[in-house]
């Protein structure tokens, strides 16, 4: 879609669809992440639907922009899809790993476990709670470990000045929670790599130059681990296939060459398609939108 679908688009897609045949064909979208992908879908509330595939809050859900703003999950499934999609997502924002392994920002968040314990708990392995899904028509999308390298690069971990046993900790337990969707019958899956979160406006202000790398050789180190679980995760799991989006490359071609995508400055924040960040830590919409360019390239036609 060339244009961003709100709710009386979606209608028009759901008449040209079912005028085309009987029974329109379902896609399926499952993310978990944080504030980098929420929308603030809840649960138990209004479930996705042609008047709103997110099914709630109101599309484009509320967001890190501090509003209805959009981000990379609603302009992939919504804005450079090629068909209609039931997007569930369960990201919330400030969400770690494991806060066992990861100290919050503050308690009562719902980290990766309780997002994907979300997903099992409304029946999933039935899957009566979301009609019709099923591995061949769903993807799987994780963004995680933003605040988990954030919230402790600057740590001695382990006792390992570089970080490496405590990454390799980190990402046995992000596959370890994966791994309960598979048993429920996930078999697609994309994993999108941490950004170089050293260079939104809140890391040029509080840390060095010292900091910044090691914060930088810290998230490299546990995106690689990352890639690396996503690629044996496909080779253990008969059926099961992924792909491993990394953001850095993109981050970096935009902050580098901020005005081929009109931003005026790629340190400063505010509203408006001119910035890179929506605030100190938050990509904007422009800049998620080159991040769901990338994402559309790998799953669509068949997943969005």
């Amino acid at each position: 879609m060339t244009g961003l679908m709100h709710a009386s688009a979606l209608a028009i897609l759901f008449l040209s669809i079912t005028s085309a045949s009987a029974k329109p064909p379902k896609k399926f979208w499952f993310s978990f992440g944080d504030s980098y992908s929420q929308t603030w879908f809840n649960v138990t509330g209004v479930q996705p639907n042609y008047a709103n595939p997110l099914g709630n809050p109101g599309f484009p859900g509320w967001t890190a922009c501090a509003g209805p703003v959009n981000n990379w999950v609603t302009q992939t499934t919504a804005q450079l899809n090629s068909s209609f999609v039931y997007v569930y997502n369960h990201a919330y924002g400030g969400a770690v790993i494991d806060d066992a392994l990861v100290t919050p920002w503050k308690p009562g968040l719902k980290h990766l476990y309780a997002q994907v314990d979300d997903f099992l708990n409304y029946d999933a392995p039935g899957k009566s709670f979301y009609p019709g899904w099923k591995g061949d028509n769903s993807i799987f999308a994780f963004w995680i470990g933003i605040n988990d390298i954030g919230n402790s690069y600057y740590l001695d971990k382990e006792g390992d000045a570089n970080h490496t046993i405590f990454n390799q900790k980190l990402v046995d337990r992000y596959f370890e929670i994966v791994d309960k969707t598979v048993t429920a019958g996930a078999r697609n899956f994309i994993f999108l790599s941490v950004p170089p979160i050293e260079r939104s406006p809140l890391m040029l202000t509080i840390a060095d130059d010292a900091a910044h790398a090691r914060e930088k050789q810290i998230r490299q180190d546990y995106n690689a681990r990352v890639k690396a679980a996503a690629k044996q995760l496909s080779k253990k799991k008969k059926g099961v296939t992924t792909w491993f989006y990394d953001t850095e490359p993109v981050y970096n071609f935009v902050l580098d060459h901020p005005r081929l995508f009109g931003i005026t400055n790629s340190t400063a924040y505010g509203d408006g398609a001119q910035y890179a960040w929506c605030n100190d830590y938050h990509s904007s919409p422009t800049m998620n939108l080159q991040v769901a360019k990338g994402v559309a390239a790998i799953l669509r036609p068949r997943f969005i």
